[in-house]
């Protein structure tokens, strides 16, 4: 029985070092610019458009493992929209000054007066960030001049902290 209990704790360490870390608490800001919007008028009811959009900048990292630090950030996407509100979806490529990388799954929804909403999750990372696992939410304000300020919050299991 003891040789059991032994066991199966031994195993659940093994298992939970395997999957990193508990998840800790992150937050930061990104600053973009749009690089590049294609859309398409749809045409079944006015304003209706959709389409494909690339967006460059950096993220301020406040909290978390990467606290300080300032990496580089690509978004990819798809936007379907009426008179500028609905939903999109994208990735973004986050590359760090070590060269770490980490990609991120961004689900949100445009709202009035350049508002935006929604959530991510890491869906991959390289070097010290392969297997990170983090979600979270984020607020974004869209500004006349193609920039975005977006503040985020969520939490992250960097593995090997």
């Amino acid at each position: 029985m003891t040789k059991h209990v032994v066991l199966v704790v031994a195993f659940m360490l093994v298992g939970a070092a395997a999957f990193g870390a508990e998840p800790v608490k992150h937050s930061g800001r990104t600053i973009t610019y749009r690089a590049d919007v294609k859309v398409e008028k749809v045409g079944d009811v006015e304003g209706h458009i959709r389409g494909t959009l690339k967006r460059e900048g950096v993220t301020l990292h406040e909290t978390g493992p990467r606290a300080g630090q300032v990496s580089e950030i690509v978004i990819e996407g798809e936007f379907d929209m009426v008179k500028g509100l609905g939903a999109y979806q994208a990735k973004m490529f986050r590359t760090f000054a070590d060269g770490d990388t980490v990609n991120l799954q961004i689900d949100g929804e445009n709202k009035p007066k350049g508002v935006g909403v929604g959530t991510y999750r890491c869906i991959e990372g390289t070097g010290a960030m392969v297997g990170v696992q983090c979600e979270g939410t984020y607020s974004r304000q869209a500004f006349k001049n193609k920039m975005t300020v977006v503040d985020w919050q969520g939490t992250i299991a960097p593995p090997g902290s």
